[in-house]
C-alpha cells in the first residue's frame, strides 16, 4: 500500500480481490473461453468494486461526525493542507492487469 517515496494507493489489493473474484468464477463456472471474456469478468468485477465504494462513500457523507463538512470535497480539494495520494501510472496499472490475466488463464 505505502511506496518508499511516501505515496499510497489500492491497486494491488483491488487486483487481488478482483482476481479472486474471476478465479471463483471459474470454478463455479469453468474456464474462460479466450481472452476476451476473461478480460470482461475482470472488468465486471472492478466496476462493482467500484460501485460498492461509491455506495460507502455515499453512506459516510451524511455521517454526523463530519458536522456538514463534505469529505469528499475535502479529497478532492486536498483540503488541510493535503493532497489527494498519487497513485500507479497508467503503464503501472495496465501492467497489473496483464498479470492478473495471466495469473487467472493459469488456475
Amino acid at each position: 500500500m505505502f511506496h518508499e517515496d511516501g505515496t499510497f494507493n489500492f491497486h494491488n489489493e483491488i487486483m487481488t480481490l478482483a482476481e479472486e473474484f474471476c478465479q471463483e468464477w471459474v470454478q463455479r463456472r469453468g474456464p474462460f473461453k479466450n481472452r476476451l471474456e476473461s478480460a470482461l469478468v475482470l472488468n465486471f468485477a472492478l466496476c462493482t468494486i467500484k460501485h460498492d465504494l461509491e455506495e460507502i462513500l455515499d453512506q459516510l457523507e451524511w455521517q454526523p461526525v463530519f458536522k456538514g463538512v463534505s469529505p469528499r470535497e475535502v479529497y478532492e480539494r486536498g483540503g488541510y493542507g493535503h493532497e489527494p495520494p498519487k497513485g500507479l501510472s497508467d503503464r503501472d496499472v495496465i501492467e497489473l492487469v496483464e498479470k492478473s490475466l495471466r495469473r487467472i488463464r493459469r488456475n
